[in-house]
């Protein structure tokens, strides 16, 4: 399986959640920073301009934020299907 990559901030409390998420369904995942050259890098690669975090790469596949969690910052119930 290829490397589970989360973007994320300091403050972000939606960052925590999906790794500890990940960790609890057994998948391993690193954490790196949320810069604007990743902000670039998944513009060039999807075609889609994003600067919420998380961001989450898995190989050569992106998942943001808005597909892991609702408007409230609750993690949607379905959010493995992107994994």
């Amino acid at each position: 399986m290829p490397e589970v990559i989360v973007y994320s901030t300091p403050t972000c409390p939606r960052c925590k959640l999906i790794i500890s998420e990940l960790q609890k369904a057994g998948m391993s995942c690193s954490e790196k920073e949320f810069t604007p050259d990743v902000m670039a890098e998944c513009a060039c690669c999807t075609g889609i301009s994003t600067r919420e975090a998380p961001l989450v790469q898995i190989g050569s596949i992106w998942i943001f934020a808005n597909d892991l969690f609702d408007r409230n910052g609750q993690l949607l119930s379905g959010w493995r299907r992107n994994f």
